[in-house]
């Protein structure tokens, strides 16, 4: 996830710098956030330890999104007149600070709304790194929490000690988060989309 999100914010700050970047171009940058997305799915169930700090699994992706909290937050960023920076975004809404944030902005095809032809594509190319700096920044601080030279949360985990009651308590932990995203992913990516299509 770190490595991933490293390089979609370094793809997002190369892009945002061209005066003319191609549609080519954005769909490179559509690939990198597709890695990270993906990176972030194999990861996102096991709802324990530093994710959960700092609401970080809700500002990674807020999904599902009933109150339409990434939109709203987007478009806040979008209309503020003063420059977007990753710590004023850390600070927001969270639907406004992950992937959702940076999907709506990287696939938006209407011409008002594109990277690539909006009137206010400048400031899309700001709210885009920022929001992407935004994404690197916690992925680093989760891989340090969890590296045995950082927060060396792995010991934790590993030994059940912290918030765990024993070893047996880590596995229960386990086996109930992945019967939770089981359940979640039948339910939310299954059921409703299908119902959808009928």
């Amino acid at each position: 996830l770190e490595s991933s999100a490293v390089l979609l914010r370094q793809d997002a700050d190369a892009f945002c710098a061209q005066e003319a970047p191609t549609n080519s171009e954005l769909g490179e940058l559509r690939v990198k956030w597709q890695t990270v997305s993906q990176s972030w799915q194999s990861i996102q169930w096991l709802k324990v330890g530093p994710i959960l700090e700092e609401s970080r699994i809700f500002r990674m992706q807020y999904w599902p999104d009933s109150n339409d909290a990434v939109a709203k937050g987007l478009a806040d960023l979008l209309e503020r007149q003063e420059e977007v920076t990753p710590d004023f975004v850390a600070g927001r809404n969270v639907g406004a600070q992950g992937l959702p944030a940076l999907e709506v902005l990287l696939y938006s095809d209407e011409p008002d709304t594109s990277l690539l032809t909006a009137d206010d594509k400048l400031k899309r190319c700001e709210v885009l790194t920022a929001v992407s700096s935004n994404v690197e920044m916690m992925s680093k601080q989760l891989l340090n929490a969890w590296l045995a030279d950082g927060g060396n949360y792995r010991a934790t985990f590993i030994e059940g000690t912290g918030e765990f009651s024993g070893p047996v308590d880590v596995v229960e932990e386990v086996v109930t988060n992945w019967l939770e995203q089981l359940e979640r992913l039948k339910d939310e990516k299954i059921i409703t989309p299908m119902a959808d299509a009928r």
